[in-house]
């Protein structure tokens, strides 16, 4: 084994934790009911964003305890499993059950960029649902009405009150990898599922929003701090 220079700084070596070990009982559910509104590739982009999601939560200081649900028709595709070959020994839990059949309703936060509600804060008692979706923004407003539907609360991550994103552009918030990034339609940003997530497991880590958020933007696209204090996100134009 080499040895290191002295002075060099040491490493971290990433230490890979389970959901048992955790000291966090916040649960977030991944629906997965959304596969009749995705084509073949966005379905094959949900699965990668499905392992960006295992990978970020067993990283976590303190992982969330994660369950993906609705499973049923999404795990028996051939596509999915070429895709994440490796599913079944993730330390997640897969349900095939809808998440109102798991959980209390009262308990039930869905995560959608459409709420007029702006999440302030993780409840340890409240569960957090985060769609499924891969769309770009076809199907609008479908995960609000899905959380109507099912009469149970929703929210959004305060995104526009610590970042200033322009409007009618798409924000790319990781490198080389196209299935990571949010889009944002008028005053509305959505964001993949993933992004959602990550954001989930910074703020977890960071308790503060703005840290959350920037931890998860490239530093890159921060061109200034306007006046408010909120850092201005450089955007790129929709192709």
């Amino acid at each position: 084994m080499a040895t290191p220079n002295p002075g060099e700084p040491v490493k971290k070596k990433n230490v890979i934790k389970r959901m048992a070990d955790s000291m966090s009982t916040q649960r977030i559910v991944i629906d997965l009911n959304y596969e009749n509104f995705m084509s073949e590739k966005e379905r094959m982009s949900l699965a990668k964003q499905l392992e960006f999601c295992y990978s970020s939560n067993r990283y976590s200081a303190q992982p969330f305890q994660l369950y993906f649900t609705s499973t049923v028709d999404i795990i028996v595709s051939e596509r999915f499993v070429q895709t994440i070959p490796y599913w079944r020994s993730w330390d997640v839990f897969w349900k095939n059950e809808n998440f109102m059949h798991l959980f209390k309703s009262e308990d039930l936060v869905y995560l959608t960029g459409d709420s007029p509600n702006i999440l302030i804060d993780l409840d340890p008692k409240s569960v957090y649902i985060i769609g499924g979706l891969v769309d770009h923004n076809r199907h609008k407003g479908l995960t609000l009405r899905r959380a109507e539907s099912c009469g149970i609360r929703h929210a959004c991550l305060p995104i526009a009150e610590h970042l200033k994103l322009s409007s009618s552009k798409v924000l790319t918030v990781d490198q080389g990898t196209s299935c990571m990034k949010g889009e944002s339609f008028g005053l509305k940003t959505v964001l993949y599922c993933f992004l959602v997530f990550k954001i989930l497991v910074e703020f977890q880590n960071c308790n503060d929003w703005l840290g959350a958020l920037l931890a998860v933007v490239p530093s890159r696209k921060l061109l200034r701090l306007n006046s408010g204090d909120h850092p201005t996100v450089e955007t790129e134009k929709l192709a």
